[in-house]
């Protein structure tokens, strides 16, 4: 059975709003979401995601990320987000930017970084959006973060025949 972890509390908010912020970036829409200040330096937040269980099945981790920038001309907005357990680095993702949709960029967990998850009630997710030296300034806006698991054994030989399926 997959889990998904969402963002359940606001560590940082930098210059982003509205606050709270996890509440708009919780949620499964495009509908809400959370916008950085002009972008004359980087702007960044910091969320605590729920808590799930350890599937004690470190293939299919995912992490992702949905964001934008201001669709006005101007600079590009690029972003960098990093999974961490407490203060420990497990993932980083960028993208480059220019993106005037709401993109979620495929960011897989190797087995390595989900197998060093130890303690899933100490995830959180920092998110910095950058934008270039360009005039005017643009704001970046990000909608929706989680962490997946993906709890589903590809196959399994029992008696001669090959499972596929979930572990439930």
């Amino acid at each position: 059975m997959s889990q998904f972890s969402f963002p359940k509390s606001d560590t940082s908010t930098g210059a982003w709003t509205t606050t709270p912020l996890y509440p708009k970036i919780e949620d499964n829409s495009d509908v809400t979401y959370v916008i950085s200040k002009l972008l004359t330096t980087p702007d960044t937040f910091q969320c605590d995601l729920d808590t799930i269980t350890d599937p004690y099945q470190y293939d299919g981790h995912q992490s992702r990320l949905r964001f934008r920038q201001d669709a006005a001309p101007g600079q590009t907005v690029s972003w960098t987000w990093v999974l961490k357990q407490s203060s420990t680095t497990i993932q980083t993702g960028s993208y480059g930017g220019g993106n005037t949709s709401f993109l979620t960029p495929s960011n897989n967990l190797s087995v390595a970084q989900a197998e060093s998850i130890t303690n899933y009630s100490a995830l959180n997710i920092t998110v910095t959006a950058t934008g270039d030296l360009a005039i005017p300034r643009r704001r970046g806006h990000v909608a929706r973060y989680y962490v997946l698991t993906d709890d589903v054994i590809h196959s399994v030989i029992f008696d001669g025949t090959v499972y596929d399926g979930t572990i439930e």
